[in-house]
């Protein structure tokens, strides 16, 4: 881990993809800056050692966005997908889930949601696929 260690009563809010894939994640994204790495870290320690901190799914823009240079005038602008994909992408995996924004739950929860998911209706057509660890399970 890059950052410092983390505190169990940490709560986060954030996106549903956010939630459901960050600790998937084989990517670097060392051009994205130290302050989104560190977000990074901060949330996959949480959704893997912290089973009764709090994240509430938003929609929209959240706290690792908020890190991301590719987020311009509270949008994402990523080329990989920009706010509209993923916005599309938040809604169907909470379709998926049965659950609506503004939902929180432990991480505990989460991650009960998430094992029973895998892989999710979008990881088929994920441009990430080759980033992740659940392209094991496709």
């Amino acid at each position: 881990m890059r950052a410092n260690i983390y505190h169990e009563n940490n709560r986060l809010s954030l996106r549903a993809h956010h939630i459901c894939c960050a600790q998937f994640w084989e990517t670097d994204f060392t051009e994205r800056g130290p302050a989104f790495l560190q977000k990074v870290d901060k949330i996959k320690y949480t959704l893997n050692s912290c089973p009764d901190s709090l994240i509430t799914v938003i929609e929209g823009v959240d706290e690792l966005c908020q890190q991301c240079p590719l987020c311009v005038n509270d949008r994402c602008i990523s080329p990989f997908g920009d706010e509209d994909k993923v916005r599309k992408f938040d809604s169907i995996l909470l379709n998926e889930f049965g659950l609506s924004y503004n939902r929180c739950l432990r991480v505990n929860e989460w991650q009960a949601l998430i094992e029973a998911k895998l892989p999710y209706q979008i990881c088929r057509k994920c441009q990430w696929q080759h980033e992740c660890q659940v392209r094991h399970k496709l």
